[in-house]
C-alpha cells in the first residue's frame, strides 16, 4: 500500500508556524497557552491561533490542535470555553489524551475530528482498533513499534496511522512516565515533564557493585530521512517531526529536509537544500533510526544534550584563550557555540576569534588553527564540536522567513444561459460546489453573440479573490448577449456565494455544568484491601495474607490453564482473584490473547485488571469485572464516567492527584474507586534496556534479569526490574505509605497494596497494619524496614 505521507510540523509560535510552511510542511500541529503536553514552549494565545490558522489555510496547510495532557476537574469551565474558541477556527483535528475529554468532546463537541496522542499509550493493532471503532480520524503508534508492525495495521485498519520520524525520543513509553511527578510535582501528562532521563545515573546490581554510569536514561534523537521509502511502502498516512519546544530555524531546517527526501522518493526530487551535515548541526544528541528500524544504538548514554557536530581538536592553551585546528570542513564563526570532549559537559560561546599570533580573523577560513578567548582550559588533544553555527542559523533564519508565494484554490465555473430566461451559474471549488440562479437574463445579439472565451475572459478575473480560474464549461444557446458588466456581476455573485458557503456557520457555543453531569454517590461503608504483587512467583504464598483480593499477574498468554490452581487455591483460601495481563500489549501479544481469549474468560476467577486499550478491546462485551488499572492515568470524574461507557466496572486512581482531589473524584465517580495505599510506585516502564550491552545481542537475552537500581547525582536509589519479556520497569525509591489520611477518604471502594521487593514476613506487616485499620478503625505505628523511606508521594501535594 504504497503512500507518500502528510509530512506534519512543530509550530511553538508564529514564527515556527512559518518557517513551517517555508519547509514544505503539509501540516502543522500546536498548541494553546495551557492543556497541552509542551507548556513551556512559546505557544500561542487566541488571536495569534487565529492568524496561524488563516496563515495555514492561505497556503493549504492542514491545522492539528493539541489538547494532550490530562485534565484536573477544576479546568473543565475553561477547557469548555478554550472548545468554544477552537470550534469556530475551522482546524482540522484534535490531538487528545485523558479518556475524560474524549468523552467531553464526543458528547458535547461531536463535529472535531480526533486523534490520539503519544501519551495515549495506543501499543499494538487491537488499541488501533479500539480508537477505530470510536471514530478517530487517526492513531499515532509509538516510537518502540517496528516498520512492518506499523505496515500490518496500516493494512488491517481505515483508520490513519501516524509515525514519529525525526526528534527527541523518551526513555520511557510515553504517557507512561511519572518520574518527573515523583521527584518534583512536575507532571509530563501536564505537560512540565522535568526531563530527569537527561540526567547522569549510576546503575548498580543487587549486591550494590557498580555495573555502569552516565546519562543511562537518555535517548538519542530519531531520524528516519534515510528510510523513507520504507515508510512509504509501508502505508502511513502520517509523518510527525518532534520539536514543539524548538527554535523556528530547527522547524524550517528539519522539514525542508523531509519535504525533499520525500520529494525525491516520489520522484520529484532536486538537490538537497539541507544537508546531512546541516540536519545534524540544528539539534542532535547523536541519531539513531530507533526500534521503529531495528537500530539497537538508541541509548546515548555518553551525552544527554545537544553535542552538535564534530568541528575539532583543542591543541593548547596560553593566555586565556583556546589554541583549537578546525576540520578541513570546518569554518568557524563569532558567535558560534563550542562543547568539548565526548560528554560535552564545558561549553562557550565564540566572542573573537584570532590567528595564532593574536591578530584578529576578518575572514572565515576552513581548516585553519585559531585562538578563542576562554574563561577555562581545556587538555590537548580534546575533540571540539560546534552545538551553535552562527552563519548556518543566520542562513536558515533568512530562509524560514521569506515571503512564499500563496497557494490560491482553483474554481471551475459552469453556465447555463438562454434567451430571456434566468441564468444558472455552477462553482466548484476545494471539493465545495455552489449553483445560484441569477435574475440576470440574456437578450438577442445584435452584433457578435456570446461564446465560451468571451464569458472566460470576463469570470477568470478573480483578483483579490484568493480563487484561481480553473476552466469555465457553458451551454450557451446561440445568438444571445450579455454586457460585460452584466457577466462581471454574475462572477461577483457566484464568488460571493461560494465565500459564503465556505465560511462554516458558527455553532451555538456549548454551555457545561460538571456537577450537572456527575451526581454525588454514597460514601463506601468498608473498602475491600486488595493486593498486587509485581510477579506471580510468590502468588500461593500470599493467599494466606488476611487481604480480600488478589491480582494474579498472567505470564504466558498462551497458557490459560497455568492460571487454573493458582485461582483455585485463592479460592479456598477466601480471596477474589483478579487477572492481570502485561502492562505492554504490542499486536503479537494481543494476537496470543485473543486466540485464548475464550478459555481465559472461561476460568473461574473475578475479574480483570485492565493495563492498556488492548486488553479494555478485547474484553469489552465480555461478562467479567473489568477494572482500568493506573496506566489508564484517571485524573478527572468525565474519565471515569467515559470507562463506563467503555464497559469498566471500576478504575485506579491516578497517582498524579492530591488528596483532596481524589475524595473530591471518588465521590462523584461513575465506577468503583481504587486507591494505591502502600509500595513501590512504578514510575517509567520501558523496551529500552538500561544495561545497553556493547554487543548488542538483545533478542532472546537473559542477562541481568531481576532487581537492580539507578542512582542520581543527588544520591536518591531507585528500584529498577529487568522482567522475562526484556521490558524494563522503574521504581520510587521512596515507598508509598498512606496512613490516617484515608479517613478522610469516604468513597473508597478498594485499598491496593503493591508488593515488589518485600519479604513475606515484612508483607503480613504490611498487611495487617492495614486490615486492622479497615476492621477496628485504628492506625497504629507500622515498624519500617531499615533503610527504607516513606512517602505520601503526590497524594500530599499533588502536580502542577
Amino acid at each position: 500500500m504504497y503512500k507518500i505521507p502528510e509530512l506534519l510540523a512543530p509550530a511553538g509560535t508564529l514564527e515556527s508556524i512559518r518557517a513551517a510552511i517555508n519547509g514544505g510542511a503539509d501540516a502543522v500541529y500546536f498548541g494553546g497557552k495551557a492543556f497541552n503536553a509542551r507548556r513551556n514552549a512559546g505557544n500561542m494565545d487566541e488571536t495569534e491561533m487565529t492568524e496561524a490558522v488563516a496563515l495555514c489555510r492561505q497556503y493549504g496547510v492542514k491545522v492539528y490542535v493539541t489538547l494532550n495532557i490530562l485534565i484536573k476537574d477544576e479546568e473543565f469551565e475553561d477547557i469548555v470555553h478554550y472548545l468554544n474558541f477552537l470550534a469556530g477556527l475551522g482546524i482540522d483535528g484534535l490531538i487528545v489524551q485523558d479518556p475524560g475529554l474524549i468523552f467531553l468532546l464526543q458528547k458535547y463537541f461531536p463535529d472535531f475530528r480526533l486523534q490520539t496522542s503519544t501519551q495515549g499509550s495506543v501499543y499494538g493493532l487491537e488499541g488501533t482498533l479500539f480508537f477505530e471503532k470510536l471514530g478517530f480520524m487517526r492513531v499515532v503508534l509509538p516510537r518502540e513499534m517496528p516498520i512492518s508492525e506499523a505496515a500490518m495495521i496500516a493494512e488491517q485498519t481505515r483508520v490513519e496511522v501516524k509515525l514519529f520520524c525525526h526528534g527527541a525520543l523518551c526513555y520511557a513509553y510515553s504517557g507512561q512516565c511519572l518520574m518527573s511527578s515523583t521527584i518534583g510535582g512536575r507532571s509530563g501528562n501536564r505537560g512540565l515533564c522535568a526531563q530527569p532521563c537527561r540526567k547522569k545515573y549510576q546503575l548498580r546490581d543487587a549486591d550494590n557493585r557498580l555495573i555502569k554510569e552516565g546519562y543511562l536514561l537518555s535517548m538519542k534523537d530519531l531520524n528516519t530521512k534515510d528510510r523513507l521509502n520504507e515508510v512509504a511502502q509501508a502505508g502511513i498516512d502520517s509523518l510527525k517531526i518532534e520539536g514543539r519546544m524548538k527554535s523556528p530555524e530547527y522547524v524550517y531546517a528539519v522539514t525542508r529536509a523531509y519535504r525533499e527526501a520525500l520529494n525525491a522518493v516520489d520522484e520529484k526530487g532536486k538537490a538537497p537544500s539541507i544537508t546531512e551535515k546541516e540536519l545534524a548541526q540544528v539539534f542532535n544528541r547523536s541519531f539513531t533510526e530507533g526500534r521503529l528500524f531495528s537500530d539497537p544504538q538508541v541509548i546515548g548514554d555518553v551525552v544527554g544534550r545537544n553535542r552538535g557536530i564534530l568541528a575539532g581538536h583543542v591543541i593548547g592553551c596560553e593566555g586565556g584563550r583556546l589554541l583549537i585546528e578546525a576540520l578541513p570542513d570546518t569554518a568557524f564563526s563569532v558567535g558560534d557555540g563550542l562543547s568539548f570532549g565526548e560528554d560535552s559537559e564545558k561549553g562557550m560561546r565564540i566572542d573573537a576569534l584570532f590567528d595564532l599570533k593574536g591578530h584578529p580573523l576578518s575572514s572565515e577560513k576552513p581548516g585553519i588553527k585559531i585562538k578563542v578567548p576562554s574563561r577555562f582550559e581545556v587538555p590537548a588533544g580534546t575533540p571540539v564540536y560546534r552545538n551553535h553555527d552562527a552563519r548556518l542559523t543566520r542562513r536558515l533564519k533568512r530562509e524560514s522567513r521569506a515571503a512564499k508565494h500563496v497557494r490560491q484554490q482553483t474554481v471551475r465555473f459552469r453556465l447555463r444561459l438562454a434567451l430571456g430566461k434566468q441564468t444558472e451559474v455552477t462553482a466548484e471549488a476545494g471539493g465545495q460546489v455552489v449553483t445560484r440562479i441569477s435574475n440576470i437574463m440574456p437578450t438577442a445579439a445584435q452584433k457578435l453573440p456570446l461564446t465560451c472565451e468571451m464569458l472566460s475572459r470576463q469570470f477568470e478575473r478573480l483578483g483579490g479573490t484568493g480563487y484561481q480560474f480553473d476552466g469555465l464549461d457553458a451551454d450557451i444557446e446561440p445568438g444571445i448577449f450579455l454586457t460585460k458588466g452584466e457577466l462581471n456581476a454574475l462572477r461577483r455573485e457566484i464568488v460571493d456565494a461560494l465565500d459564503a458557503e465556505q465560511k462554516e456557520e458558527k455553532a451555538a457555543p456549548v454551555v457545561f455544568s460538571l456537577s450537572r453531569e456527575i451526581p454525588v454517590r454514597q460514601a463506601v461503608k468498608k473498602p475491600l484491601l486488595s493486593l498486587e504483587p509485581a510477579d506471580r512467583a510468590a502468588f500461593e504464598a500470599l493467599c494466606g495474607l488476611v487481604v480480600d483480593e488478589l491480582v494474579l499477574p498472567v505470564q504466558d498468554l498462551s497458557r490459560p490453564q497455568d492460571c487454573e490452581a493458582p485461582i483455585a487455591h485463592a479460592h479456598v483460601c477466601g480471596k477474589r482473584v483478579l487477572l492481570a495481563f502485561p502492562r505492554i500489549m504490542d499486536t503479537v501479544a494481543s494476537a496470543r490473547l485473543k486466540a485464548r481469549l475464550e478459555d481465559f474468560c472461561g476460568l473461574d476467577h473475578d475479574g480483570v485488571l485492565l493495563k492498556n486499550y488492548e486488553v479494555l478491546s478485547l474484553f469489552q462485551d465480555r461478562p467479567v469485572y473489568r477494572e482500568a488499572d493506573q496506566p489508564f492515568n484517571l485524573l478527572n470524574v468525565l474519565a471515569m464516567k467515559q470507562l463506563k461507557e467503555w464497559q469498566a466496572d471500576g478504575g485506579v486512581l491516578s497517582p498524579e492527584l492530591s488528596a483532596t482531589e481524589v475524595a473530591a473524584l471518588a465521590k462523584r465517580s461513575a465506577i468503583s474507586c481504587v486507591l494505591p495505599v502502600y509500595g513501590r510506585q512504578e514510575i517509567m516502564v520501558s523496551a529500552n534496556c538500561v544495561y545497553n550491552c556493547a554487543d548488542k545481542q538483545c533478542r532472546g537475552c537473559q542477562r541481568y534479569r531481576g532487581w537492580a537500581a539507578l542512582t542520581d547525582e543527588r544520591g536518591a536509589s531507585f528500584p529498577l526490574y529487568k522482567d522475562v519479556d526484556n521490558i524494563i520497569h522503574i521504581y520510587n525509591g521512596d515507598i508509598l505509605l498512606l496512613k490516617e489520611e484515608l479517613k478522610r477518604q469516604k468513597h473508597i471502594d478498594k485499598w491496593r497494596i503493591y508488593a515488589t521487593d518485600e519479604g513475606t514476613e515484612e508483607l503480613e506487616t504490611v498487611v495487617g497494619y492495614y486490615r486492622d485499620a479497615l476492621d477496628k478503625g485504628v492506625f497504629g505505628s507500622m515498624p519500617g524496614r531499615a533503610g527504607v523511606r516513606y512517602t505520601k508521594g503526590n497524594f500530599k501535594r499533588g502536580v502542577e
